[in-house]
């Protein structure tokens, strides 16, 4: 059995196995030894992915040889690596700044691994403040992108105090920047009394019994 032979079995079952479309891969497997001692004709060849499955970056696999009556195994190593489109920035962005679609573009990159932390949807990224100076042309990276601010530190809001179906409204101010369906700290004018109460809204604030 050629070594070519086994690496082609690799290669089908890649192919066959890998979530990713096979326009977007390109691999580089190793053509392992000639393997001798087995019956021309009857064989079987089974290969199995050896550790992670994401099928991309350096992988192993092994592959069985049978003539149904011995088998030989060989491992097969190979480098696989996956176009991505990873977001990037359209212009230089100052800190704070709030993401929008004009400030976001994609550029094919390939990749030997998986970042997570990458962004390669705009949905990801829309309305997102930046919470660092990122120039134009730099990746978008999910830790570097924070919730925005809906109200502010200092601003009056509408504080309504909800129990089944009666809500009670009371004037307060933020005392810390609130962030959206976020619990945050305010006080409330009449009482001057501290409160904790979830964000509805850039005006509005609510505390449930």
């Amino acid at each position: 059995v050629s070594g070519e032979q086994i690496r082609q079995h690799v290669v089908r079952h890649i192919e066959q196995s890998m979530p990713w479309p096979r326009d977007t891969v390109r691999m580089e497997i190793q053509t392992p030894p000639d393997i001798s001692g087995l019956a021309k004709h009857g064989l079987s060849f089974h290969v199995e992915t050896v550790g992670t499955e994401e099928y991309v970056g350096e992988m192993t696999f092994l592959v069985r040889v049978s003539d149904g009556r011995q088998h030989r195994q060989t491992a097969v190593r190979g480098k696989m690596e996956i176009m991505r489109d990873i977001a990037v920035e359209d212009r230089t962005l100052e800190r704070d700044e709030v993401l929008s679609v004009e400030d976001i573009k994609f550029k094919k990159k390939w990749v030997r691994n998986i970042d997570a932390n990458l962004i390669d949807t705009a949905e990801q990224a829309l309305g997102k403040r930046i919470m660092m100076t990122l120039k134009a042309g730099a990746e978008l990276k999910a830790s570097l992108l924070k919730a925005p601010v809906v109200v502010k530190k200092g601003k009056n809001v509408r504080i309504n105090f909800e129990r089944g179906g009666m809500i009670i409204t009371t004037m307060g101010i933020s005392e810390e920047d609130g962030l959206p369906d976020a619990v945050m700290r305010g006080r409330n004018i009449s009482s001057n009394r501290i409160i904790y109460a979830k964000v509805l809204d850039p005006n509005t604030v609510k505390i449930e019994f």
